[in-house]
């Protein structure tokens, strides 16, 4: 029989203690290198899943047993035990692969089976009990990010699972080996830096009634597991926000010609009803509050039948006392035929928001009562401080006039002696006189206009104005104070300076005014080199429009300390009480200031040390006008003769620049012997040291100006000088300048003519036109022939005989009346051009007085009188209410000659202009 066989079948033949006594050629071949297996056992040639003894005992005719080779312990065969005859067993040695490929139609089924896996994205996988080797299939490697060459075993893959779930993947696989219980779990695993989820499903095979291996699939869940998370955090997100938002479902299906209800545990919770409860419509209905009732059930009911949307708020009674406030709304679902067929809704418990709005109603209604309480405070709080404001008002106009007065006739009596014959010394106190009063003017304007201040706020006004000229003023201002107190005062004007810019020249003025105040009155004159306070002003083109004034001004006086820095624009505020006993002052000027710049738009910065004198930087934005006005050329050529060159010293720098502007040429010269005199030029003599001064006896061939420094002042005796009346080489402004030689031009002109120094080159030409026209007799003397006969009427002796006084100046006779009484029964009798009326007077005023005169010529038909008001009061709305009176315009007071001749020349026929 083994002949018939070795060619074909790999067989052995054993004895019963499993010793090998025949074997097939075939058979032979599977164990090399082993030459020769007979009287081998097979435990020798083969690795069984238990011990020999044990495997014996289970071996019977037909048996398989699945063995793995012992000398290649990864090949593994399957043997057939079959029983021959007494004491003989037949094995017959089968490969695995070739067992089950046998037949034909199982093969075709397994490339089936295979194709199918592979599609449906699973790993295949085997473990074999018996070797502890495992089996994976190359799209199981893929499953778990391994390349399908890789080697994998059992332990690696156990390793790889993700630490928590190892212990259950060991325990389910144990349970499933020795209980028979279903494998399938799932893990995680760390799949290319991201955690998997994978179902891992297997089922045993047994040979001979043992375990000898698991087979199983695996399949990526990953996206599954991620939509039942995302689900379940949805689902408890949803549960969280019903119960946070005590919000109760609530449903009900028909079924036959009955409604089955039915409500979750939240609706349930907020009626405070049992868990048996759920779906009992009927306690529900009892729950309802009774004046409710009747009308959520109709609601119910009504819907139910419609298919309309059921929506109610209602109320419950809780334990027959507590109150529960809901609102409820359904929808209503129609079945094929169109019929209500199911109802789902939503409860919300709005107890809360019930409370929270009754006693938001009652809060209200005191709200309201307490609004209704203080609005009535506020009206009469507002009566009140409307009384006060009229009463400030009017005490205001009162001072205002009060005030304006008396520096009506001061004005008025300066601008009268201006138009006089005066010597030089007498002229520029004459000047200096004239420039005080109307900066206190200007300072009553501002402490008049107290609405602005109170509101934090000022109106600026935009108008063209010399920046040297309002320079020009303030040094004029102090130069005499500055002089007393032993101060040297410096001004240095940039050469760009325009002529003429746009903005505020008051508030600018004010400004400057209050911080060269302060530099002057703190100045310590035992200073090593003497008291010092120099103003620096520079100009600084922004674009073609915008540009900004920088004044810099300088002193080295007593300084300020830091922590006096930071408050130094506060209102009342200075150094120390010390320092206001000594210097005086309400320290109220720099916060003016501070206001001023920032509604500007400017800055100010200052750098202080105490003991050591301050800097005060102040920048403000200006416009320059779109035509730049030139410079008046009044001479051709200047010469320029100095013991110093100009470039020495900043003041001598500043009137070299200055001189530039009014001539066509500025010529530098050493001796008077190298002017060439002709009709169009001037000398401009400085004179530094006492040489100079004895130099200066060479009278020069052409008109000439002389400027000392304090040094050759000093030096200076009577006969020294006789051609010209010595000027300070500083303070000097370009305006200054253009005075002096406005002056010198004149007298090249007409040596005769002694106009004295005048405030601008217009005003010069206005005198010498109104001077030809008009002489200048007394009152007595006046020739009222030819003139335009006007009423005055004035309470004020001294306003009186001023207005007179410049109405006779401008060639215009008056008649006066003391009171507006008087004014009335003069109009009456007699027939006058114009009325000049003060606004404030006894008997009737000037208000009065126009009304009465306007009713009058309506009554007798009588052609109107202009009437121009003259009066002290400056606040808001006073030329309105003037204007509203009836009178024609409007002239405040102090009344400048200027500013009268300008108004009556609109009404009167008269040409001032001549």
């Amino acid at each position: 029989m083994l002949t018939a066989l070795k060619d074909s079948m790999p067989i052995l033949i054993v004895t019963s203690e499993w010793y090998v006594s025949h074997t097939t050629a075939v058979a032979e071949k599977l164990f090399a290198p082993v030459d020769n297996v007979i009287n081998k056992h097979l435990e020798d040639l083969f690795i069984f899943p238990l011990c020999v003894e044990e495997q014996q005992k289970t071996i019977a005719d037909g048996s398989l047993v699945q063995v793995s080779l012992r000398t290649s312990p990864n090949v593994q065969f399957l043997l057939s035990f079959y029983d021959v005859r007494s004491n003989e067993i037949f094995v017959h040695i089968a490969e695995l692969s070739t067992y089950y490929c046998q037949n034909p139609l199982e093969d075709e089924q397994t490339r089936i089976l295979r194709h199918a896996v592979n599609s449906a994205n699973l790993g295949v996988w085997c473990y074999d009990l018996l070797n502890k080797t495992a089996y994976f299939s190359p799209k199981f490697k893929s499953l778990i990010g391994l390349p399908a060459s890789a080697e994998l075993d059992w332990d690696t893959l156990k390793s790889m699972i993700y630490h928590e779930d190892q212990p259950l993947f060991a325990e389910l696989l144990a349970h499933h080996i020795e209980q028979g219980l279903m494998l399938h779990f799932e893990f995680r695993l760390e799949v290319r830096g991201t955690i998997h989820w994978f179902e891992f499903k297997g089922e045993q095979v047994k040979y001979c009634i043992r375990t000898h291996s698991v087979y199983g699939i695996l399949a990526d869940c990953t996206h599954e597991k991620d939509m039942l998370v995302a689900l379940h955090d949805a689902e408890e997100s949803k549960e969280l926000a019903m119960q946070a938002g005590k919000i109760g479902t609530w449903r009900a299906i028909r079924v036959a010609n009955q409604w089955i209800w039915n409500w979750d545990h939240q609706a349930n919770e907020i009626f405070k009803l049992s868990e048996d409860d759920i779906g009992n419509l009927h306690l529900w209905e009892a729950s309802l509050h009774p004046d409710d009732k009747a009308r959520v059930t109709q609601a119910l009911e009504a819907s139910l039948n419609s298919g309309e949307t059921f929506e109610q708020r209602y109320r419950g009674l809780l334990n027959d006392k507590d109150i529960v406030v809901v609102y409820a709304k359904g929808v209503v679902g129609l079945d094929e035929q169109g019929r209500p067929a199911r109802i789902d809704g939503v409860v919300i418990d709005q107890t809360d928001v019930y409370i929270a709005q009754k006693k938001l109603q009652h809060i209200n209604q005191e709200l309201e009562q307490r609004v209704a309480e203080r609005t009535a405070d506020l009206e009469a709080a507002i009566i009140k401080a409307e009384q006060a404001n009229r009463t400030k008002s009017d005490f205001l106009s009162m001072m205002s006039h009060e005030l304006r007065t008396p520096m009506n006739g001061i004005i008025g009596s300066l601008d009268l002696m201006a138009l006089s014959e005066l010597d030089e010394d007498n002229q520029e106190l004459l000047e200096t006189a004239s420039i005080s009063a109307n900066n206190l003017v200007s300072i009553l304007n501002d402490i008049l206009d107290l609405a602005k201040v109170e509101q934090g706020k000022m109106e600026l006004e935009s108008y063209p104005f010399s920046p040297s000229k309002m320079l020009n003023n303030i040094i004029k201002t102090f130069e005499a104070h500055a002089r007393d107190k032993s101060v040297k005062l410096t001004v240095h004007e940039d050469i760009k300076l325009p002529l003429e810019v746009i903005g505020d020249e008051n508030r600018v003025r004010q400004i400057i005014f209050n911080v060269v105040s302060n530099a002057i009155k703190f100045s310590v004159a035992d200073r090593e080199g003497g008291a010092k306070v120099t103003i620096n002003v520079h100009w600084a083109c922004e674009g073609v429009a915008l540009s900004h004034l920088i004044f810099k001004i300088e002193d080295n006086g007593i300084g300020i300390a830091p922590e006096v820095q930071k408050k130094l624009f506060t209102p009342f505020t200075q150094a120390e009480r010390s320092i206001t006993r000594k210097y005086g002052g309400t320290g109220l000027g720099l916060a003016i200031c501070g206001k001023l710049i920032d509604l500007m738009g400017g800055k100010v910065v200052l750098k202080s040390k105490s003991g050591e004198g301050s800097t005060f930087t102040i920048t403000i934005p200006i416009w320059r006008p779109r035509t730049q006005q030139q410079p008046n050329i009044l001479f051709n050529t200047l010469y320029w003769l100095s013991d110093t060159p100009w470039q020495s010293s900043l003041a001598l720098t500043q009137l070299y620049n200055a001189c530039t502007h009014f001539c066509n040429e500025l010529k530098v010269i050493e001796s008077p012997n190298e002017i060439k005199e002709t009709d169009d030029t001037a000398l401009i003599r400085v004179v530094t040291t006492q040489a100079g001064v004895c130099a200066e006896q060479i009278i020069s061939p052409i008109p000439e100006l002389v400027f000392l420094d304090e040094k050759a002042f000093a030096n200076l005796n009577s006969t020294a000088l006789t051609t010209q009346k010595p000027k300070p080489i500083a303070p000097q402004t370009q305006y200054a300048i253009g005075q002096l030689l406005s002056k010198l031009k004149v007298s090249q002109q007409n040596d005769e003519a002694d106009l004295g120094e005048l405030n601008d080159l217009s005003e010069l030409d206005a005198l010498l036109s109104l001077d030809n026209k008009v002489s200048s007799p007394t009152d007595d003397e006046s020739d009222t022939s030819g003139k335009q006969h006007i009423l005055l009427a004035e309470d004020n002796p001294f306003n009186q005989k001023l207005i007179v006084k410049q109405l006779s100046r401008l060639g215009v006779s008056c008649d006066i009346a003391n009171n507006g009484k008087e004014a009335l029964a003069m109009y009456k009798s007699q027939q006058y051009q114009l009325l000049l009326t003060d606004c404030h007077m006894p008997e009737i005023d000037g208000y009065e007085l126009t009304k009465l005169i306007r009713a009058f010529e309506s009554t007798e038909e009588r052609s109107a009188i202009p009437i121009v008001a003259v009066t002290g009061a400056a606040m808001k709305g006073d030329k309105e209410l003037c204007l509203d009176s009836g009178m024609n315009d409007y002239v405040s007071k102090p009344v400048r000659l200027q500013e009268l001749k300008n108004t009556l020349g609109k009404w009167l026929d008269m040409d001032f202009t001549q």
